[in-house]
């Protein structure tokens, strides 16, 4: 039984596939997805003249950093980033509601930065302080 190969779209591109025989199993390799190019380093001057305080905190099961931030842009800015159960929790607590509202909006760029990196995001959430 000859019949014609399907078609797939396949990253916005057709791709034709031969038809499986009932014996060939019916599975197909994807490329992967490019993780985004590392941060450069911040030099120790600059981490040192921003964070006001920073904290490594083991409770149980779970580990937390924790770092307070002070500049113009984010004056009361804390953030604590933790794992527990193997996924990762972020909570940022800020002192206004337009700084609540511009990490808000990047909240789901954080979560797909960090699951691109292979991480599994528990929760993202951002609360006035």
């Amino acid at each position: 039984m000859n019949r014609p190969p399907r078609r797939y779209d396949i990253a916005r591109s057709l791709v034709d596939l031969p038809e499986p025989a009932a014996t060939e199993p019916q599975a197909y390799i994807r490329a992967g997805i490019k993780a985004p190019p590392k941060p450069a380093a911040i030099s120790e001057d600059a981490l040192a003249s921003t964070a006001s305080s920073a904290f490594l905190i083991a409770e149980g099961d779970s580990q937390w950093f924790e770092v307070s931030i002070r500049d113009e842009i984010f004056p009361h800015l804390r953030c604590k980033i933790g794992s527990q159960a193997g996924k990762i929790c972020a909570v940022f607590e800020v002192a206004d509601k337009n700084t609540q509202r511009l990490l808000e909006a990047s909240a789901g760029r954080l979560r797909v930065m960090l699951e691109s990196r292979g991480l599994k995001v528990a929760e993202i959430r951002v609360t006035l302080a």
